[in-house]
């Protein structure tokens, strides 16, 4: 009796390190799209420039501020699930290095509204990382986790709301 108790334990054990596993990756993504837009974001509130510098500028600050703790979130629920973290993969460094070329280039006509537009992909890929990582969650019983992405979700969903409504029409 103690062995197929013990045999039961064991695959229940392993079934929660694949859990654990599988969330936890699911988790890196997110904190690599979250770290990501953080960074552009960051970027861009240096580099906003025109009519409207100062409120884009307070906008942006804001939103690197509340990603910067979403990254301090995610980053710590990994972890709460026994995996290492690892802090932004270089492709993820060469989309920030290219979106922040692409709206810096003095030809464009108005780097202000790409820059804004390059933030609406980047929310929006994070929403969709906040998605997977929610489906994942939930599949293996994580309320925990899908409870941070559903609040994520919404984080980004009001970033981007306040984006689209800064661009020219």
């Amino acid at each position: 009796m103690n062995k197929v108790r013990h045999i039961s334990q064991d695959k229940h054990e392993h079934q929660s390190l694949n859990a654990n596993s599988d969330v936890a990756k699911s988790l890196q993504t997110l904190l690599d799209k979250t770290y990501a837009c953080y960074l552009i974001t960051h970027n861009y509130h240096f580099n906003v420039t025109g009519e409207n510098f100062y409120t884009i500028h307070t906008l942006l600050e804001d939103q690197y501020n509340s990603l910067f703790t979403a990254i301090d979130e995610i980053g710590e629920r990994a972890r709460t699930l026994g995996e290492p973290v690892q802090i932004l993969s270089g492709k993820y460094l060469e989309e920030v290095s290219e979106a922040s070329k692409r709206s810096l280039n003095p030809k464009n006509m108005s780097p202000c509204q790409a820059m804004l537009k390059d933030l609406i992909i980047f929310n929006t890929e994070c929403i969709e990382a906040c998605q997977s990582t929610k489906s994942i969650a939930a599949e293996y019983g994580d309320d925990e986790t899908e409870d941070l992405a559903i609040g994520r979700i919404r984080a980004h969903e009001k970033m981007i709301w306040m984006l689209r409504s800064s661009v020219s029409p």
